[in-house]
């Protein structure tokens, strides 16, 4: 029989203070009593109990680091070719080089590609083989 408490403490997870050292949320129970739980309940309710214990994955840090950066050269109709453009960078030098430092990563951890930056002192120009090329898929 499904324990009528387990609701409550799946929704202890959303309290403040639940967070581990990276922020995502901690579990209440462990997740062997989670899978242990789902197993106990009747067939029929087994879909409102998944439901119930269904939380969407919080995105990585790098994911909302490097997603902007990413989307300045990531090619419009698939992100997944190859790497070739021209953009706007900041005029400050420190600026640049950061912009430059996290666009080459951002291109890695997305694309898994190396990119190759040139800087003409006015525009930078990212170019990269693409995720079907490095990656395969």
């Amino acid at each position: 029989m499904c324990d009528p408490d387990m609701k409550r403490k799946v929704a202890k997870m959303d309290e403040p203070g639940h967070e581990d050292m990276l922020g995502y949320p901690k579990l209440a129970v462990p997740v062997v009593s989670l899978l242990d739980e789902l197993d106990r309940c009747p067939s029929e309710l087994r879909p409102a109990v998944e439901a119930m214990f269904r939380v969407p994955p919080a995105p990585l840090p790098e994911q909302v680091m490097y997603k902007p950066f990413f989307d300045l050269v990531a090619p419009k109709d698939n992100w997944k070719n190859p790497i070739d453009c021209k953009i706007d960078a900041p005029t400050d030098e420190t600026d640049r080089n950061l912009f430059k430092l996290m666009i080459t990563r951002a291109v890695a951890f997305y694309a898994g590609s190396c990119a190759t930056i040139t800087d003409d002192g006015k525009q930078i120009v990212v170019k990269a083989r693409g995720y079907y090329a490095d990656v395969g898929a």
